[in-house]
């Protein structure tokens, strides 16, 4: 085998791997956009304050058991390692994860949204059709009640990008009222 035969060789075993690479990726990027985020909650000041103090209140308690059982006094007694005021912090994953959710809940609001079927309602998600979505709204338009081909287009995923476009779309099913 001469060395330009071996040279196109290693270049498309390259771009072999290359390319698997970037369908794993993409596969697994798809999954993380039809994943329902985790709720964002944030503590209020006062109950964060609120329990600050009654960490401090619970420290200096056992701080005094620790006394009465030993013998020691104050200042012979062994400091904590983290105070109080550094476990109300968050930690680092916390933060990472709650950045994390704030930008995907903006990329999820950006997302197409679509009318479908859940349970035995018409229902909107956020999403693509097909693919998997997130529930956004449940109707008390029962499938039951539509014809074989309205039923079969939600099956499919009926696509809407407006308010209009979902009330015009909801308004033109041929459901009896």
């Amino acid at each position: 085998m001469s060395g330009s035969q071996k040279t196109i060789i290693l270049i498309l075993t390259a771009v072999f791997f290359f390319t698997l690479g970037f369908f794993i990726f993409l596969h697994s990027s798809q999954r993380i956009w039809t994943e329902e985020p985790l709720p964002i909650v944030e503590q209020p000041v006062l109950e964060q304050t609120e329990q600050t103090a009654e960490t401090e209140n619970n420290e200096q308690i056992e701080q005094t058991e620790q006394m009465t059982q030993t013998n020691l006094s104050q200042t012979e007694l062994p400091k904590p390692l983290i105070s109080a005021s550094e476990k109300g912090e968050p930690s680092l994953e916390q933060i990472v994860r709650e950045s994390m959710q704030r930008e995907l809940s903006h990329t999820w609001d950006n997302h197409q949204r679509y009318m479908g079927i859940f349970g035995d309602y018409v229902a909107v998600f956020r999403g693509e059709p097909g693919v998997g979505g997130i529930l956004i709204e449940e109707t008390d338009i029962p499938i039951a009640k539509l014809p074989e081909f309205e039923v079969n287009n939600l099956r499919q995923g009926i696509v809407f990008t407006t308010e209009e476009e979902k009330y015009s779309i909801l308004e033109g099913l041929h459901f009896p009222r």
